[in-house]
């Protein structure tokens, strides 16, 4: 039922489709090919887009988008991860099973600055384990903002006058120079961190079966925070080092439950019960980009990054 065939596969370089002639929504597709070539090294992607030999440069990096955007193409941009700091706090001894222990961390992540000086103002910087662009955003949260001061003293509130020392977990595909400012952040407010790195079958194996310390997790922006819940956060089976509280549980139930007419309401109410719990603590979200020429008419990247219609897609003449 789809508009394009795929008609070669060579991995890891290249993937063709091919107009599918008895496509159910003729005159579609408008175009007769969809050509895909992976490029690993961003430079050369770049260099390669600049040359000609595509139209369209997909998931390009924030760090290219300077230079591209002052050329003139046009971009699209969508939210793509929300990256939410995991204490062990279904562990009662952990530092983590402390409320004020999850909230300093949210006061101690200088977002603004990060989202500026690595996401090229394409990122955002969260108040809530939400975008904007998600059904349960709430516009109005009184979030906690970058105040060091307010969480050095929670940390000491929760009976660690003399700091913390514990771990942060990463995936180690994941740009360290974000790490290494989270690492200083949290330094500054007495809770030193050894970064830790892990393949993605470390990684993984450690969302299933639990870990010590704090985790940088990555949840996908879907259309709704009960639907990104559902496929990424905290349940019996993964995230299972979280405390998953009562207040989460019905709110997440509620959510996905919910009917078109109370379904924002309902998503609305499990962000704050995320937030209020500090169950995961929004650290960046990150953003997915393309880049493409005037002549391309193209939804790619537009609404969010695992949707798009390639039959719309179309190439003007100039």
């Amino acid at each position: 039922t789809g508009p394009f065939e795929l008609t070669s596969f060579d991995p890891p370089n290249s993937m063709v489709f091919q107009k599918y002639d008895e496509y159910w929504d003729a005159p579609k597709p408008y175009l007769d090919e969809l050509r895909y070539t992976f490029i690993v090294d961003p430079v050369t992607a770049e260099l390669s887009f600049r040359a000609g030999d595509a139209q369209i440069w997909d998931q390009m990096l924030p760090a290219s988008l300077k230079s591209i955007a002052n050329l003139g193409y046009p971009v699209n941009t969508v939210p793509r991860t929300v990256w939410v700091a995991l204490g062990d706090s279904a562990n009662p001894d952990s530092p983590f099973a402390k409320l004020e222990v999850r909230q300093a961390l949210d006061y101690a992540i200088n977002k603004a600055s990060i989202v500026e000086t690595y996401g090229y103002n394409t990122w955002e910087a969260p108040d809530q384990c939400a975008s904007s662009s998600q059904l349960g955003y709430i516009p109005n949260l009184q979030g906690r903002d970058y105040d060091p001061e307010t969480a050095r003293q929670l940390v000491i509130d929760a009976g660690y006058p003399d700091g913390i020392e514990t771990t942060l977990t990463v995936r180690n595909n994941i740009d360290m120079n974000v790490v290494q400012v989270f690492q200083a952040n949290l330094a500054a407010v007495g809770i030193d961190v050894e970064i830790i790195p892990a393949d993605t079958g470390t990684f993984r194996s450690l969302l299933s079966k639990g870990w010590e310390g704090i985790i940088l997790n990555g949840l996908g922006v879907s259309g709704s925070v009960a639907k990104m819940m559902q496929t990424d956060g905290p349940n019996a089976n993964w995230c299972v080092s979280v405390l998953i509280t009562e207040n989460y549980q019905n709110a997440l139930a509620a959510a996905a439950a919910a009917d078109a007419a109370s379904e924002e309401a309902a998503n609305q109410a499990l962000v704050q019960a995320i937030f209020d719990d500090a169950m995961m603590i929004p650290w960046n979200i990150d953003s997915q980009s393309c880049v493409y020429l005037d002549t391309v008419h193209t939804d790619l990247e537009v609404v969010n990054l695992q949707w798009w219609n390639p039959g719309d897609t179309w190439l003007s003449q100039s």
